[in-house]
């Protein structure tokens, strides 16, 4: 068995993009036609102490968590989160060490001096 192409994988993105966008335009036409009392939702979810319900297409589930489990997806998402937030930090740390590195700074104020200069003389020739 091989590994898909990257073709591929943009492929099937764009057929399931439409395929979702094309059921969201349905369920939005059928809310707006038929207005039922609670308006479908492709998909919807909630979580209460230790249950999640799940709303897919008007269609209810309720799953039950057990306190040990709950507890371990919020570690799970907190450390998840934490290293999201540690890889764009040290990103933008480094962009920022490049971008002062490269004197980019200066040279942008020298630029905006002479482009003031520029427009000073235009405007005094202008007059």
């Amino acid at each position: 068995m091989s590994i898909p192409g990257k073709a591929v994988l943009v492929s099937m993105g764009i057929f399931w993009g439409v395929i979702l966008f094309g059921v969201n335009v349905s369920l939005t036409h059928f809310n707006r036609l038929v207005e039922p009392e609670q308006p479908l939702h492709l998909l919807e979810w909630r979580v209460e102490r230790n249950q999640l319900e799940i709303h897919l297409l008007g269609e209810s589930y309720h799953l039950v968590l057990s306190e040990d489990s709950y507890g371990q997806l919020r570690h799970r998402y907190g450390e998840m989160r934490r290293a999201v937030i540690d890889g764009a930090e040290s990103r933008r740390a480094a962009a920022q060490r490049e971008i002062i590195e490269s004197g980019w700074p200066e040279k942008a104020a020298g630029l905006w001096e002479r482009v003031n200069n520029y427009i000073s003389m235009k405007m005094e020739r202008l007059k």
